[in-house]
């Protein structure tokens, strides 16, 4: 699994082409990612030979935690909605940060990016 892959692509191409190693660009950057990562993870995982019903017990596992975490942030979502937020961020982490601002009604109010300078 690749993250963050812009630095990394190239040398993954050349692993897969010369040694078969399969990769997939994922991310671990909120529940819905990281759901999705799970399942390219299992698909590989079947295409190197894991046994066929690993997506199944992927999926309810995926099914399973989704529900808790969604369960153990909900209580939050009445304090939050309509706070307004900050995001001082760049990359990947911004478009996961406007996703989450508004799942939780949130109002972004400001975005600063960070390129990683620092004064």
């Amino acid at each position: 699994m690749m993250v963050c892959s812009k630095s990394m692509i190239n040398l993954a191409t050349k692993m897969q082409q010369r040694w078969g190693i399969a990769y997939f660009e994922g991310s671990f950057y909120g529940i819905g990612d990281m759901s999705d990562s799970l399942r390219q993870i299992a698909k590989l995982l079947i295409q190197q030979g894991a046994p066929a019903d690993l997506l199944d017990r992927t999926e309810r596992l995926i099914e399973f935690e989704e529900a808790l975490a969604y369960q153990r942030i909900a209580e939050f979502k009445q304090r939050l909605s309509g706070k307004h937020v900050l995001l001082y961020t760049g990359g990947v982490s911004l478009p996961l940060g406007v996703k989450t601002a508004k799942r939780w009604a949130l109002r972004l109010s400001l975005w600063v990016p960070d390129h990683g300078q620092r004064h």
